[in-house]
């Protein structure tokens, strides 16, 4: 098995290449992502990172604008 690595220029969709995404988006997302990091560990179990995931999410994209809500385990 082969496995290329590509720079985010050729991984992503050119479509996405268009958005403008502010430094303030930028910022909040490091932030969040570091706190999700800093928050899981390697023995969590699926209840304790699938509410982790869920703060992370609002946190970044979702505040004030939409609910999370999973319905049922995988």
């Amino acid at each position: 098995m082969n496995i290329q690595l590509n720079n985010p220029k050729q991984a992503l969709n050119k479509a996405y290449l268009k958005e403008k995404v502010s430094r303030a988006d930028i910022e909040l997302f490091k932030k969040n992502l570091t706190t999700l990091f800093n928050n899981i560990g390697r023995s969590s179990d699926e209840e304790h990172l699938k509410s982790q995931v869920a703060y992370f999410l609002r946190d970044t994209w979702y505040k004030d604008s939409h609910q999370i809500n999973p319905i049922e385990k995988n």
